[in-house]
């Protein structure tokens, strides 16, 4: 048997039909059972009634009636059965399901907070690589200033040692 807990809403439940079948009853003994005892079942929150259209091939006619309950609720009911043994491998079954839910909510939470911890990481990485990389093209913008000035100075020293040697060249001639 699948899917013997489902989310809703946030809520993880189950239905009488799921402990019907679990249990090997006929769904109208457990939709009684539930109502019988409606008042100890809500004192664990309320007992939602839902319905649908009867599946095709069902017998009888009109809707279905169905509960949804929480944890604590399918097992106060199933503490109302007799302990036969596939009720009591259902309990067993059923209580791993909502376990194994729950637990399985938990780890996707811890993953889906370790993921935005690791994108925050990220973020910063990025914001570092970014800054590393304007501090690379700062300093290749001096390099290149600093190519252009020595050039800038090697011509004039150039021209100042021509002119020298001019001035040199017509004091001698004098």
């Amino acid at each position: 048997m699948n899917n013997l807990v489902i989310i809703q809403n946030n809520a993880t439940l189950t239905s009488s039909e799921i402990i019907a079948e679990g249990v090997g009853n006929q769904h109208k003994n457990v939709i009684e059972l539930v109502r019988k005892y409606q008042a100890d079942l809500e004192e664990f929150g309320m007992v939602a009634f839902e319905t649908r259209a009867r599946l095709q091939g069902q017998h009888g006619g009109g809707d279905t009636e169905y509960a949804l309950l929480n944890e604590q609720q399918a097992t106060l009911l199933l503490t109302y059965m007799q302990n036969t043994s596939i009720v009591r491998e259902f309990k067993k079954a059923l209580v791993k399901a909502f376990y194994n839910l729950v637990a399985d909510r938990k780890r996707m939470a811890e993953l889906t907070k370790y993921e935005v911890q690791i994108e925050a990481g990220n973020a910063r990485i990025q914001v570092s690589r970014d800054k590393a990389l304007a501090s690379q093209l700062k300093l290749q913008a001096l390099k290149d200033k600093l190519v252009r000035d020595k050039t800038v100075l090697e011509s004039k020293t150039a021209k100042l040692l021509s002119q020298g040697a001019l001035v040199k060249g017509d004091m001698a001639a004098s």
